[in-house]
């Protein structure tokens, strides 16, 4: 049997009020990673990705994607949400444009902005907009439609076998909730948050909770730095980060967590300090997981078989990709078996710079990317 996962809706991605410490069992076994950040290795793209291709996506003069403000990758489809009027673009998986979605049919937009989200739900495809809600099938036909739809947060839960695991979100949408809880397993309570001791913090986390198989999955708890491993029967590990003093805040100035404008001010003067890690996606063997900073995001992979680390962003282009960069520092999609980014026709003409100080041509398809409209997909696979 399958999880089932029921994700939680992020309207904006970002919980503004995080308790910095939780509260677990010490029987747990635990798993320590110490990672220097500017030590992680990465080396080049033919030693550490396979398949890689790119591809434009489809466009004409009416069909230009503005700033992508919400992205899903299927392994048929590719849905991006554009800014600044929220149109709904859906292409198959080379790229080809199939429909897109700026207006519904008895529903006026309350402002500008049709559509912020689209997420995969029950296998549909679901879209989010101020007041409405639509699930469509993989080709855009609309299977439900809400209009005047009232937004209600719920918690994130994953269900293994008869086991229904349900993260405690401490904020919802600056709403405090009365979660006291981080963890449950069906009524159990595994994790509890300390609740005396809250901090305010700038944080993307997207689903905490993820799994790929119904053996095991991975719980996130961003500013504590844990990751703690489950199965249908509790949790196995606790995966436990551990960086330098000198790559995080210094907790013991915890003045700087109890006002939002004071830790804004220091991670401005301090772009290089991580602040929390999210995001988690599990590939293959690797859990993905990004270390949060204001200065350049660190997608980093946890090889799950021996907890070696490895840095997306370090890994170099060289001639088996013609110098094309692979990875957008702030997004990350998979479809389980390809992970996906997106690129821009100005990284091609940087690439093809690049390639000519290194005495390589790219190639012919590669350079045609320059003239895109549209961004560009990057398709891969982590070996």
């Amino acid at each position: 049997m399958k999880p089932i996962l029921l994700l939680a809706i992020f309207l904006l991605n970002v919980q503004n009020l995080y308790p910095q410490r939780i509260i677990y069992s010490d029987s747990i076994p635990k798993q320590t990673l110490r990672i220097v950040p500017n030590h992680i290795y990465g080396g080049l793209v033919s030693q550490n990705l396979s398949e890689i291709e790119y591809f434009e996506l489809e466009s004409d003069k009416d069909n230009l994607v503005g700033s992508i403000i919400s992205r899903l990758f299927t392994k048929n489809r590719i849905l991006l949400i554009d800014s600044p009027n929220g149109n709904l673009y859906i292409f198959n998986r080379n790229g080809k444009l199939l429909k897109k979605i700026n207006a519904i049919e008895g529903f006026k937009k309350p402002n500008k902005i049709l559509f912020y989200r689209v997420q995969l739900e029950n296998e549909k495809f679901v879209a989010y907009g101020p007041n409405i809600r639509i699930v469509y099938d993989e080709n855009g036909n609309e299977i439900e439609k809400e209009i005047n739809y009232n937004f209600s947060y719920k918690n994130s839960t994953l269900l293994m076998d008869s086991t229904l695991y349900e993260y405690g979100d401490p904020q919802a949408y600056m709403e405090k909730s009365n979660n006291d809880f981080a963890l449950k397993m069906n009524n159990n309570i595994l994790i509890k948050y300390n609740s005396e001791d809250t901090i305010d913090t700038f944080l993307e986390q997207g689903i905490p909770i993820v799994s790929n198989s119904n053996k095991s999955a991975y719980v996130v708890y961003p500013t504590t730095y844990n990751i703690f491993e489950l199965n249908s029967k509790g949790i196995t590990k606790n995966i436990k980060i551990i960086f330098p003093l000198i790559n995080t805040i210094d907790t013991s100035e915890f003045y700087i967590y109890k006002n939002p404008s004071i830790l804004k001010d220091y991670l401005n003067k301090f772009p290089d300090k991580i602040f929390g890690i999210g995001s988690p996606i599990l590939y293959g063997n690797y859990l993905i997981v990004k270390l949060k900073n204001f200065k350049y995001p660190d997608w980093i992979a946890i090889n799950l078989e021996n907890y070696k680390v490895l840095s997306l962003n370090k890994i170099l282009p060289d001639k088996s990709n013609d110098f094309l960069p692979f990875i957008d520092l702030s997004y990350l999609n998979t479809d389980g078996e390809y992970l996906y980014s997106i690129i821009y026709p100005i990284d091609v003409f940087k690439a093809i710079d690049e390639g000519q100080k290194e005495g390589h041509k790219m190639r012919k398809e590669y350079m045609n990317l320059q003239k895109s409209k549209n961004p560009i997909v990057v398709r891969f696979k982590l070996k």
